[in-house]
């Protein structure tokens, strides 16, 4: 069963999930870094044709990763309340040590599930 976000109850992706997602997606992640990269290319055309149809699909992926990142889910240090990425973006207050605070107890956060 999914953990949702205890302010919208959207689903809350935990890492396993987040990484899982970004996989069938098609994206994959630099060793090196830790980050989420797309995948982009097997184009044809003019300079300007494959220009145009590069910038549409990297928009297009950006689009799919962020849909994917706004599930995440983020565990309060404090209360252990899951709450996903879109909410705290929207609706959490900054914490004084830098990040989001918890709109509950008030303490910073770690990714749900490791």
């Amino acid at each position: 069963m999914p953990t949702t976000c205890s302010l919208c109850g959207d689903d809350a992706l935990s890492t396993r999930e987040f990484e899982s997602a970004c996989r069938a997606a098609g994206f994959v992640q630099d060793t090196a870094t830790g980050q989420w990269k797309m995948k982009v290319g097997g184009l044809a055309g003019t300079s300007e044709q494959v220009h145009a149809a590069l910038g549409r699909q990297e928009r297009s992926r950006q689009a799919t990763y962020d849909e994917i990142e706004n599930q995440r889910g983020y565990q309060c240090k404090g209360c252990m309340r899951v709450y996903c990425m879109k909410c705290l973006y929207a609706q959490a207050p900054a914490h004084p040590s830098g990040g989001k605070a918890c709109p509950r107890c008030g303490q910073t956060f770690t990714r749900y599930g490791g």
